[in-house]
């Protein structure tokens, strides 16, 4: 799997010398204790922070890309308690959208309507916005960025308020869409295991990346960072040390066979 976007030499005020890449297609969370430099890192691959770096999409350096053509290959959206909606409904936003992409009718009426399917949305989209729950104004607002195709998803803290089952249903609706890489922030762990990679900041330096579980199996470098295990990994790992388990268990019913057995 290639190298879909790689940072090099990121420096500001908050990294020195960050280096890091995302592979096309992974579902990438990063994480870390606060002020650590997630939603920073995020802005900056959004465009909306200047930095000195030089950011490559596959081969080429797109670092002094002008913001049009930079948003063409990026979503971004980020949730900080309010949201930012033009119209009072959702058919007009997506319709407004819509209009300012090159798409015949026909593609329209199609992008129009499986997006709105499989974001579970079909049947809001006359509703006034200000009716629907925090839940589907984040699907929408996502939704509304996934309109012109974009290669990457640059996501921050859209699972803050979200329950643990709201936002596994949103990382399963974004894999259903296929083709996108995305690339998102949390504030703990507890999500870790919906992604195929994870990465952990503290004081704007990469500590790990790599596979979610590899990172929390070392939780000598999580505790330093302020970090608590997910509960069934915490648990399977002490039961792993005393030869209980044979692995890391996340499923209770397996695990109950497994110490049962």
């Amino acid at each position: 799997m290639i190298n879909i976007l790689t940072v090099k030499n990121m420096n500001n005020s908050c990294f020195k010398d960050l280096n890091v890449a995302f592979k096309e297609n992974d579902f990438h969370l990063i994480t870390g204790s606060n002020k650590c430099g997630k939603t920073t890192f995020i802005k900056l691959l959004a465009g909306i922070i200047e930095s000195e770096n030089t950011i490559f999409y596959k081969q080429r350096d797109i670092s002094s890309l002008k913001s049009i053509e930079f948003s063409t290959l990026f979503g971004y959206f980020l949730y900080n308690g309010s949201f930012h909606f033009i119209f009072s409904n959702l058919d007009q936003e997506i319709l407004h959208r819509l209009d300012y992409l090159d798409l015949s009718p026909s593609e329209r009426k199609m992008k129009y309507k499986n997006l709105t399917q499989i974001f579970g949305l079909s049947e809001y989209l006359t509703n006034s916005i200000s009716d629907l729950t925090i839940f589907q104004k984040i699907k929408a607002s996502i939704m509304l960025e996934l309109l012109h195709s974009p290669k990457i998803l640059l996501l921050d803290q859209v699972f803050l308020e979200l329950s643990e089952a709201q936002s596994k249903e949103l990382i399963s609706i974004l894999r259903r869409i296929g083709g996108i890489t995305v690339v998102a922030t949390a504030q703990d762990l507890n999500l870790a295991l919906e992604f195929d990679s994870l990465s952990i900041f503290n004081n704007g330096t990469l500590c790990v990346k790599n596979s979610p579980l590899d990172v929390l199996k070392e939780d000598s470098k999580l505790n330093k960072v302020g970090l608590s295990l997910p509960f069934m990994v915490d648990l399977s790992l002490k039961l792993k040390y005393y030869d209980l388990v044979d692995d890391v268990v996340l499923d209770i019913d397996r695990m109950v066979n497994e110490l049962w057995k």
